[in-house]
């Protein structure tokens, strides 16, 4: 536990560390090469976790070590995974520029299905770390039946060591309570993913700064249905050619993803995570001056996602000519989603909505640039049906193409595609607040609206008057969504929110220190707010 931070939580089962001969039970060789070997080596393990390990003498990429019960008497792989977040193992390579291939196979005769991996190893000893939700998708993580290793990238034979093969739960709750059910925001850390959600209404999950996880908990509160199942739900660029998506797209920039996640804000009003993709010749390239895509998500309780997304359009010899904003959706079984887009981009409001007609939940795509939406729809490996709706317009000369959108996910299936669109309008012409102390912000970005809405954050920019902020807002359909509201220039300053003169509990600050509260969706009757600000006595202030 001392040498690995992923079994801090203490939830974890050793499949082998070699210290016991038995654990040699559950390791065969499949060899066809003379080179092939795999036996114990008692004196050649990691050394802060013990003596021995795992040796493995290929000569050829087909070569494989195959861990299974089949030969086990005494020592036993764990079938069930399900509690378990990462399959962790450590790995010697005797020189950078090798990869060690995993095949996890679950599910038993005709229904048994395998997940490949491949891990580039650096010279000396890898932590490998495999994100058992990524397989999970793909296999049935309760009937595990066996692993198959190999190495590739070896011009001649090699030698490898493998150590501390290990099955990690590594769960943790860094914001919020993840079993909350009064849609109160969290943030939870499971392995390498992060989950975003608001209990008891919805969850999304990241890897690698994309949503590949969205979950209705009002209807699915176990989580058995990812509504983005086999896709990622976006939005991601991608380019076109003809109209339609273009397999080669950002490819044909570097062979290689070099990938910076991080959460930049996380508070009970909003989470905000942020991630760049930079385009590299390899793993030890630097990313300064590389292409790149970038993503900001803003995340509200309210079920809106807010979405900033930047990509290098333009290089010396390369262009992505036409560029689309892609959002997937996912229809499990024989659920049907009825589609539908309001393409004209010269009559606002542009969106496109896609709503279960079973399974209780929308998706409703706006972006905020003027054009055309158009939906695809495909079968996936897994079974699922994905619903693509693309954003695009025409090409431009721009080196770097910016867009910003909302995602609005729906956990009520009673709600019709015309009521879903009602917010969007507030989206492309948001109201405008009455303002009476303060000022505005209006330029400076442009997301910005003359309202002073950011269609990037979904928070309306106001700057105090002497310390003081006052608005009315206006009532509001049930449906609009919830005002929040950032006050400028209050970083360092106490804050007092009211509304309706009564003390507003839910109050946080953003990444630069400003005052940012939000609204409830639904607003009866005209609200009036205002916030108060001082700036703290120091302790020689007397």
């Amino acid at each position: 536990m001392q040498a690995y931070d992923d079994l801090r939580g203490g939830r974890f089962v050793v499949i082998a560390d070699f210290e016991n001969p038995l654990h040699m039970e559950l390791f065969q060789l499949v060899s066809v090469s003379d080179k092939a070997r795999c036996v114990l080596d008692k004196r050649g393990g990691r050394p802060q976790t013990g003596k021995a390990c795992l040796r493995f003498d290929t000569g050829s990429p087909d070569d494989t070590v195959v861990i299974t019960n089949a030969a086990s008497a005494n020592w036993y792989l764990k079938r069930d995974w399900r509690p378990y977040d990462l399959l962790l193992m450590v790995v010697e390579s005797p020189d950078r520029g090798l990869s060690m291939s995993i095949a996890v196979t679950g599910g038993t005769d005709a229904s048994a299905s395998t997940v490949h991996s491949e891990i580039p190893l650096e010279k000396g000893w890898n932590l490998v770390r495999l994100d058992l939700a990524e397989v999970g998708e793909r296999i049935p993580l309760d009937d595990i039946q066996g692993l198959r290793l190999s190495l590739s990238g070896a011009e001649s034979a090699a030698t490898v060591r493998l150590d501390d093969l290990i099955l990690a739960s590594n769960t943790e709750d860094v914001f919020g309570d993840s079993g909350n059910r009064e849609g109160d925001l969290y943030v939870q850390r499971v392995g390498r993913r992060w989950r975003v959600g608001a209990g008891g209404r919805f969850e999304t999950t990241f890897a690698n700064g994309q949503i590949v996880g969205w979950h209705n908990l009002a209807a699915d509160p176990h989580r058995l249905r990812n509504l983005v199942a086999g896709t990622t739900l976006g939005p991601y660029p991608l380019t076109l050619v003809d109209g339609e998506p273009d397999e080669q797209g950002f490819a044909a920039l570097a062979p290689a993803v070099m990938v910076h996640p991080r959460i930049v804000e996380m508070s009970a009003v909003r989470v905000v995570v942020a991630c760049d993709w930079r385009f590299v010749e390899g793993s030890d390239a630097s990313p300064d001056g590389r292409p790149f895509q970038r993503w900001v998500y803003t995340i509200y309780p309210t079920g809106q996602i807010y979405a900033r997304v930047e990509c290098t359009a333009r290089v010396e010899g390369w262009s992505a000519g036409q560029l689309g904003l892609a959002v997937s959706m996912s229809a499990i079984g024989k659920d049907a989603i009825q589609v539908h887009t309001a393409t004209d981009p010269s009559q606002p409001p542009t969106y496109a909505v896609g709503r279960s007609v079973s399974g209780g939940y929308s998706l409703t795509f706006a972006p905020a640039q003027p054009c055309s939406v158009t939906s695809v729809q495909e079968r996936a490996e897994s079974g699922a049906r994905q619903i693509t709706f693309i954003a695009s317009k025409p090409p431009s000369e721009a080196a770097i193409e910016r867009w910003a959108c909302v995602l609005s996910l729906g956990t009520s299936g009673d709600v019709s595609k015309e009521e879903l669109a009602v917010p969007v309008a507030d989206y492309h012409q948001p109201p405008a607040l009455d303002l009476q102390a303060g000022s505005l912000v209006t330029a400076g970005s442009p997301y910005l609206t003359a309202e002073g809405f950011d269609r990037a954050s979904g928070s309306y920019l106001v700057v105090p008057e002497d310390g003081h902020v006052q608005v009315v807002v206006a009532a509001r359909k049930p449906l609009g969504y919830g005002v929040a509201i950032t006050v400028m220039d209050s970083r360092g300053l106490d804050a007092w929110v009211y509304v309706n003169h009564l003390i507003h509990e839910q109050v946080a600050r953003d990444a630069d220190g400003n005052v940012v509260f939000q609204l409830p969706a639904a607003v009866g009757k005209s609200a009036v707010v205002e916030v108060l600000l001082r700036r703290r006595p120091r302790s020689d202030d007397a």
